[in-house]
């Protein structure tokens, strides 16, 4: 089989974990894996503590090149879907749909270990995934909005009034208190 993503060098057999065998490019180091193959080797893997699109790890040594051309799946020639693979990073998991297989660039395998995601390839691929994706980007978004209009320290003390009312068991007469004063 040819090459996602350079379409020119055959792929090879890899081992990525052990268990884990998948193809590789030797070109771009790109990583072919049939899903079916990995969900049996993520069934027997301890994936408790595994990350989610809002816990998993922060840290990424150097975040891998993706490649942002829509691929052609090798063996049945339909384009692959991309999903987003953390709000963490720019890269994607290619995806088709029809065979049930997975393309990652180079780097990425070795992403998403640092991330705690490498048991969570097939989870990735869904909607609530993707969706919570969004509503963490979306949610930092409107932070950083908060940050910028009020600046850091601000910022600071407000959301530490927020958490301390949060946690607070009489946030309810503390709330109206405060529609008190500023009524005054």
């Amino acid at each position: 089989m040819k090459c996602f993503s350079c379409q020119e060098s055959e792929l090879l057999p890899v081992k990525l974990e052990p268990g884990l065998p998948a193809l590789g490019c030797n070109d771009c180091g790109g990583v072919y894996i049939d899903l079916l193959t990995y969900r049996e080797w993520n069934e027997d893997q301890d994936s408790d503590g595994a990350g989610s699109p809002s816990t998993e790890s922060s840290t990424i040594a150097e975040e891998p090149a993706d490649s942002d051309k829509a691929l052609i799946c090798q063996r049945c020639r339909k384009i692959m879907l991309k999903f987003k693979i953390s709000g963490k990073t720019d890269n994607y998991v290619d995806l088709c749909a029809t065979c049930d297989d997975a393309w990652l660039d180079h780097g990425e395998w070795q992403m998403l270990n640092q991330l705690q995601l490498e048991g969570k390839l097939t989870e990735i691929v869904t909607r609530p995934w993707q969706k919570q994706i969004r509503e963490d980007r979306a949610a930092s978004s409107l932070e950083n909005r908060f940050r910028d209009a009020l600046g850091a320290d601000d910022y600071t003390r407000a959301r530490e009034y927020a958490d301390w009312m949060t946690a607070h068991p009489k946030r309810r007469e503390i709330e109206n208190l405060v529609r008190y004063i500023r009524r005054g």
